[in-house]
């Protein structure tokens, strides 16, 4: 339903009757649901009573707005209205069962091999991933440092934090995010190196009223695997707008610092360039593969391409290395913090005072990125291991068969998010 609603928030009345159905569908789901639950873990106890309380305001914001276009106002608001309470009914009936074991979200050595196997392909065991990723921190803090030395004094957070805090947007957000796009659609055609499908776009859209508070400051949504126009959405939440102090309208916009290499990873050349092709590959199961090693890492591909090629403009282009190699910092501890949590040695509390300590983050931001790594075991490792992989694939076939870049972007690209083994592995045949 959310997805409908952002998807259709120009032109709601159209998808009215989808949305209508999936209320409708919510009582019933939930209630199913509550009593498939034994013995929660405490965590996602207390995040599905947050969840819930969201998505009863999200659902309770929509109901004047869908009640004006209904052809039939009171049931369309009763149907908000029931759906409302079935998300209250099930945060209670959660609340009430007994707890599982605080770290009943750890998998165990077996299920977690067993999943990295499964889902990005790589037969390593644990301890083999999680030694990788204590020598690419290692690695990545000698080129941290080296590079932040070229900017001043201070830690590489303290030099982006400096630069964030001096940043005075030049225009809008929304005109400086729909430049970029523009300007990163222009450099992928220049450059010659990637593919783009025919009848693509990419709509770069400020967040509606009743959504801010459900969106970071920008989002990717792509179209469908088999729509027929492939038009993603760029999601730009300026919550600045909201502020009638300048200063604190300032303070908002400055958390977009840096939004030149979000653009590339959301749009071109990352998700929504390698979407548009996903979706429009001749096999219908490809399309669906969602496999976050391959599709995250032709993110982090792109982004340090990019920077490799000086692709990054504007008045902190300087810093686009020193931020590209800190993001790589950051996706170099989830490896490790993966391993962690679902081996047992990491606790919720262990795993975010990492994030703390080893790359800035406010204890708030770490704790909330933890959450999803303990629901999500190898998603949060994909991201840079995706990117080793896809180098290790290309030097493979760029470096020792000679084969030129943009012959191995269109290859790499018609698989679908599958792991890069086994696109590898269907080369050797």
């Amino acid at each position: 339903m959310f997805e409908l609603v952002i998807r259709h928030s120009k032109n709601l009345r159209k998808a009215l009757p989808a949305i209508e159905s999936r209320l409708a569908a919510i009582p019933g789901f939930l209630a199913a649901g509550a009593a498939a639950v034994r013995y929660p873990v405490p965590l996602w106890t207390r995040l599905a009573v947050h969840s819930c309380k969201g998505a009863g305001e999200f659902v309770v914001s929509l109901r004047e707005t869908l009640g004006t276009l209904s052809p039939h106002p009171q049931k369309t608001r009763r149907l908000v209205s029931a759906a409302a309470a079935a998300f209250e009914r099930y945060a209670k009936s959660i609340s009430a069962k007994r707890p599982g074991k605080t770290n009943g979200f750890s998998l165990g050595r077996e299920r977690f091999e067993w999943l990295v196997r499964e889902r990005t392909g790589l037969d390593w065991s644990l301890p083999e991933i999680e030694a990788e990723g204590w020598r690419l921190i290692a690695s990545l803090r000698k080129e941290i440092a080296s590079e932040a030395a070229k900017h001043g004094r201070g830690s590489a957070d303290a030099i982006l934090t400096r630069m964030r805090d001096s940043w005075v947007p030049e225009a809008p957000l929304l005109e400086l995010y729909s430049r970029s796009s523009a300007a990163w659609r222009d450099r992928v055609i220049r450059s010659g190196l990637f593919p783009l499908p025919d009848g693509e776009s990419l709509e770069v859209t400020p967040v509606p009223d009743f959504m801010r508070e459900h969106f970071p400051t920008a989002a990717y949504s792509a179209s469908g695997p088999f729509e027929k126009r492939q038009k993603g959405i760029f999601w730009v939440n300026d919550l600045g707008a909201t502020k009638n102090d300048p200063a604190e309208a300032l303070r908002e916009a400055r958390q977009h610092f840096g939004l030149e290499l979000t653009s590339a990873h959301e749009g071109y050349p990352g998700h929504h360039l390698q979407f548009a092709i996903q979706n429009r590959l001749p096999s219908r199961i490809r399309r669906l593969c969602s496999h976050a090693i391959f599709y995250e890492g032709w993110t982090m591909w792109c982004e340090k391409l990019a920077v490799e090629k000086k692709w990054v403009k504007g008045s902190h282009a300087h810093l686009a290395r020193l931020q590209q190699l800190h993001d790589a910092l950051w996706r170099a501890h989830r490896i490790v913090i993966d391993c962690g949590l679902h081996s047992g040695k990491l606790t919720h509390a262990s795993a975010a005072r990492m994030l703390v300590e080893g790359v800035g983050f406010t204890p708030a931001r770490a704790r909330a990125d933890v959450n999803w790594y303990t629901s999500q075991p190898t998603v949060p490792m994909s991201y840079l291991l995706g990117r080793l992989e896809l180098e290790r694939v290309k030097a493979r076939f760029v470096d020792g068969k000679g084969w030129p870049l943009r012959k191995f972007h269109d290859w790499i690209l018609s698989h679908g998010a599958v792991p890069w083994a086994w696109i590898e592995q269907a080369a050797d045949r």
